[in-house]
């Protein structure tokens, strides 16, 4: 997908929003804009927070403890094969972003085991 049609695929999303009649709902409409707006420059703090911590040469995933950031490819037609989605590529990206968060989870379960094995020498005291 080209830049334009990202951008014209956005447009369309936000003007699907902006048409929607809240008052059948009984929820404000400015109350909603504002949940939305919210929403959006979270996900825009915690995707920049992933961001920040990237190294360009890093064969790690982009993450963080709360998002992953997954680069979607398209392959160009080469006049003898149809344009696709790079799908090996996104199962590769998805598959080391489970290998750190399973990384992760075993960190903290060993952070707490030893914690909870401090614990207990405290007590036998």
């Amino acid at each position: 997908m080209g830049k334009m049609s990202e951008l014209a695929a956005q447009k369309e999303v936000i003007d699907e929003i902006n048409e929607i009649d809240f008052k059948p709902l009984d929820i404000p409409e400015t109350n909603v804009r504002s949940a939305i707006s919210n929403w959006k420059k979270t996900m825009l703090s915690l995707v920049a927070s992933a961001l920040e911590t990237y190294k360009v040469n890093s064969t790690k995933p982009i993450m963080n403890s709360e998002v992953a950031v997954l680069k979607i490819s398209f392959i160009e037609s080469d006049g003898e094969t149809e344009p696709h989605y790079d799908v090996d590529d996104l199962r590769q990206q998805m598959q080391a972003v489970l290998d750190e968060l399973e990384n992760m989870q075993q960190g903290i379960t060993d952070g707490w085991n030893e914690k909870q094995q401090d614990y207990a020498m405290d007590s036998e005291c």
